[in-house]
């Protein structure tokens, strides 16, 4: 008799919300939208609330499967280990765990604890597909780099000077390449 077949939950699969991008953007009493998209097509919306009335509370407005969905989730701060600031996280409505992300699961929002039998893609691979990954990572991830920097509209430089993000890719492949990192810039820059 053959084995039943798992197909666990992929957590690079589910859609996931960052407490520093939503507090970064967030306006005080204002609603604001979350969307994300495939092939320029938008798969999925969010609209959130920030409130700022005694106690710091997220409020979450999103659809699920044609049901719409409110749920309120608390806010809390940690002093940072550097006595710089406070570090913000969500309260995991199921767990009451503190959590940096939320996941949207079968319709809730919740942390990674709060999934059972979860997986990352990456612990689902064979054997063989791991030490091919270790054997060649690096060129994939060089493939992916330089992909990234001849897409269409893709900014090079900006007043006759490499843009911040040309410097750090130009940097991770210099790296990758065992090269200087003003010889990558200077063949990127040559090509156009």
């Amino acid at each position: 008799m053959p084995r039943k077949k798992s197909y666990p939950v992929l957590i690079n699969d589910l859609l996931r919300i960052n407490v520093a991008s939503i507090l970064n953007q967030a306006k005080p009493n204002e609603i604001m939208l979350i969307s994300w998209s495939e092939n320029d097509e938008v798969i999925a919306s969010l609209k959130y609330y920030k409130s700022i009335q005694g106690c710091d509370y997220v409020y979450f407005y999103y659809c699920y499967k044609g049901d719409s969905f409110s749920c309120q989730i608390g806010l809390t701060y940690t002093t940072s280990n550097l006595g710089i600031g406070k570090i913000p996280f969500f309260v995991c409505p199921v767990t009451l765990a503190k959590c940096r992300r939320l996941y949207l699961f079968q319709g809730r929002l919740v942390s990674r604890n709060a999934i059972r039998f979860c997986l990352y893609e990456s612990q689902t691979w064979s054997k063989t597909i791991r030490r091919l990954y270790n054997t060649f990572g690096e060129d994939f991830l060089l493939d992916e780099l330089y992909d990234q920097i001849y897409q269409p509209y893709f900014k090079k430089t900006y007043r006759a000077k490499p843009t911040q993000l040309l410097l750090k890719i130009s940097q991770k492949i210099a790296i990758l390449e065992h090269r200087n990192q003003d010889e990558v810039l200077k063949d990127i820059l040559d090509e156009r």
